[in-house]
């Protein structure tokens, strides 16, 4: 083949394609013939970055396992995320049937997250903090028709946060929880087998080997009736002689617990003939009424019950005494003998290990008819 067979126009375009390799070998051959002579044409050549060299052919089987596997992740990613989705439906749909049914064994939202909330109460509680005491407690117990000062339930509840402090220093020192489990599940029974109210356990080991067990009832102010057991931790069902801190949450949180009105009357008014009755109204005194005074009041109630008979008695709820900054309960006890009736009027208050009446100096009594023996028997009966 010639060289004047081919114009600068032909070899500027076969330049670009020998510096690609594109080429056949013959117009390779012409091209670097023709920069020889042609000046304007070997600026043109020399001015294209070097050849490169040739691509590698890629490997195939390498190429196609590199894409099996990405494959398999990617079904693998998506069957995981099947996975995911499958629980978080299943897991909705359970909590779904339990917020509509409501049963005892069937968690809903409503007992995730009131576990929630008394695990961040709880937490702050196990180290001794009560600085949200007046949140925790449930001031319906305080709030009634006897009790409507807001600034009394407040005293109350700041008298409660430092006793509260002050006991739990002393009962467990410097004990660090070392395993919190809170759980929620509803507690009440109505008559359709339903259970409505949340009802929340929430257990506290610490590295003491103590274990407490504190129970939440929720009311309707959004704070709680809260008592507390402790337990050993080896044992967790084996009740322990309740310490200062139990006794003392137990008091402040539920207020009406040692309320008179319904044991005391029963007891008192209980069926005389049956062989268990004086054995049981000891228990229950001895239980219910203050270690400072159960042994007094037990002698002195068995004895009068010995030689009277208690015809009724009544009890009051819950009233606040605003001067004393305490609750109290006033009771009407009426008694006979052959030759008529007696009434006392007397009130109990509370401390720490259970009830504790007024001075008998305090006491009214009334009198119909009966001896003086009676009247003064049933002024001292507690």
């Amino acid at each position: 083949m010639k060289q004047n067979e081919y114009t600068c126009a032909m070899i500027a375009d076969l330049i670009p394609l020998c510096a690609e390799s594109l080429c056949s070998p013959e117009s390779r051959a012409a091209v670097e013939a023709h920069i020889e002579t042609c000046e304007h044409c070997r600026k043109l050549y020399e001015a294209l970055p070097e050849e490169a060299e040739p691509a590698a052919v890629p490997d195939e089987a390498r190429t196609f396992r590199k894409v099996g596997k990405k494959l398999r992740r990617n079904r693998l990613a998506a069957v995981l995320l099947l996975l995911l989705l499958a629980a978080l439906l299943t897991g909705l749909c359970y909590l779904t049937a339990g917020q509509i049914n409501k049963r005892y064994d069937h968690q809903s939202f409503e007992t995730v997250f009131e576990s929630l909330r008394v695990r961040g109460i709880i937490g702050k509680m196990a180290k001794g903090d009560f600085s949200e005491c007046a949140d925790m407690i449930s001031w319906e117990q305080y709030n009634t028709v006897f009790f409507s000062d807001l600034a009394l339930v407040e005293d109350r509840l700041s008298e409660a946060e430092k006793k509260l402090t002050e006991s739990f220093r002393a009962d467990l020192g410097d004990a660090k929880p070392k395993k919190i489990r809170v759980y929620s599940e509803y507690g009440y029974l109505d008559a359709r087998q339903h259970h409505y109210s949340v009802f929340t356990t929430a257990e506290v080991t610490y590295d003491n080997n103590r274990y407490f067990e504190y129970a939440f009832l929720r009311q309707a102010d959004n704070g709680y009736l809260c008592v507390c057991h402790e337990y050993t931790a080896d044992e967790p069902r084996q009740n322990l002689e309740q310490g200062e801190f139990s006794k003392t949450l137990s008091w402040y949180s539920f207020p009406d617990g040692v309320s008179p009105k319904e044991w005391l009357i029963w007891k008192l008014t209980a069926d005389r003939t049956d062989a268990a009755y004086q054995p049981a109204l000891e228990s229950e005194l001895k239980e219910q009424f203050s270690e400072t005074c159960r042994d007094r009041v037990s002698a002195s109630v068995l004895a009068f019950t010995e030689r009277y008979r208690i015809e009724r008695a009544i009890c009051s709820p819950m009233l606040y005494d605003a001067e004393r900054k305490e609750p109290y309960w006033e009771m009407t006890v009426e008694a006979a003998d052959s030759k008529g009736t007696a009434v006392l009027l007397t009130r109990f208050t509370s401390d720490l290990s259970g009830l504790l009446p007024q001075d008998a100096a305090q006491n009214t009594v009334y009198t119909d008819g009966c001896t003086p023996e009676l009247a003064e028997a049933l002024r001292t009966l507690f």
